[in-house]
């Protein structure tokens, strides 16, 4: 039994390990400029993603596999505080709103978000959370052997880069979609004739997804590729078009997020970005991406105390990653509560 659970716990740090590859990857090919490059971290991020599709088959198969056993599993197993809890440090407002809207929307197959705010702020992080929520696993640090309620697929890599021409635009997006989904875009007709049933129906990585699972896909936004006129109408288009009323009561349930990324504070189209996405359509508007206060850093510590049970240990910990500064970047944030979880699940 608790070799059994060992091998769970290190298939789950593969996958953990494999997803932040990936997300790396991606981040790195949004950036790219050279075209070798770029082609280079596709390659890279098709193999990783392969590699985690493997990964997460043999973590459910293990969990299957250990589904029958009696005994629950022992006290140092049952203390692992998963990476994944990192992305629960603020972003309430975003949350309490996300949540409002699903338990609205119950019977809808495709959901649509806009998330805005700078890009040090992590939006992507804000999706992961959503998933993992999704997935039912972010109350596992109080009940270790919570499983997961259903299969979350994630897409959060890949920007919608504007090239001045807007049928070349809805192409590349609908092109990158089907990469991201391990399908090649030539072999399916004319591109702008797609829709999302037919991704669902054809992907590798979509179609074994049935109606108690989800899809999260995350659409990024530069700022220098925002246009207050055309980015919204392409949004429009893809809602009302590729997506549309298309997907089965069989199908799984999709969340789209369109994620306007701004570089910096005094970023001059910060106010056509509110007007425009507050101007109406089907998509959902999450309140602005801020800044993390001391006292969300604070929180999270109070949450997770079981893991530093002890006040002088957890001020320690605050102290040594956080200092005194009353506010943090988001992406800071993660970077330092990563750490500090893979500290607390070294063995003392």
């Amino acid at each position: 039994m608790e070799n059994r659970l060992q091998h769970i716990k290190e298939i789950e740090e593969r996958c953990s390990m494999l997803q932040r590859k990936i997300n790396a990857l991606k981040a790195g090919r949004i950036i790219a400029i050279d075209t070798a490059q770029k082609f280079k971290l596709d390659a890279d991020i098709a193999e990783a993603e392969g590699w985690l599709h493997e990964a997460r088959a043999e973590l459910d198969a293990a969990r299957a596999e250990l589904g029958g056993a009696a005994p629950g599993p022992p006290a140092a197993a049952r203390e692992l505080l998963h990476d994944w809890h990192r992305y629960t440090c603020d972003r309430n407002e975003q949350n309490n709103r996300f949540q409002k809207i699903i338990r609205e929307e119950t019977e809808a197959r495709a959901h649509f978000f806009y998330l805005y705010g700078l890009d040090r702020h992590a939006h992507q992080a804000l999706v992961e959370r959503f998933a993992f929520d999704l997935e039912g696993v972010l109350k596992n640090y109080l009940n270790p052997e919570l499983a997961a309620r259903c299969r979350v697929e994630r897409e959060l890599g890949f920007a919608l880069i504007f090239t001045g021409d807007v049928e070349e635009y809805k192409t590349d997006i609908l092109a990158s979609l089907f990469v991201a989904f391990g399908l090649d875009p030539d072999g399916y007709g004319p591109l702008l004739d797609a829709r999302l049933d037919g991704l669902w129906r054809h992907s590798p990585r979509l179609r074994g997804l049935g109606p108690h699972d989800r899809v999260c896909c995350y659409l990024g936004i530069p700022e220098l590729d925002w246009d207050k006129e055309l980015t919204p109408l392409v949004v429009d288009w893809f809602i009302e078009e590729f997506c549309g009323s298309h997907l089965p009561s069989e199908a799984p349930a999709f969340y789209f997020f369109f994620g306007i990324e701004f570089e910096d504070d005094g970023s001059p189209v910060r106010r056509e970005v509110e007007a425009a996405i507050r101007a109406g359509g089907r998509v959902h508007i999450l309140p602005e991406l801020n800044m993390v206060e001391e006292d969300d850093l604070k929180r999270w510590f109070r949450i997770y105390q079981k893991f530093m049970p002890e006040r002088e240990q957890r001020e320690a910990i605050y102290q040594r990653h956080f200092g005194s500064q009353p506010q943090a970047y988001m992406e800071d944030v993660l970077r330092c509560l990563h750490r500090i979880i893979d500290e607390l699940n070294q063995p003392s």
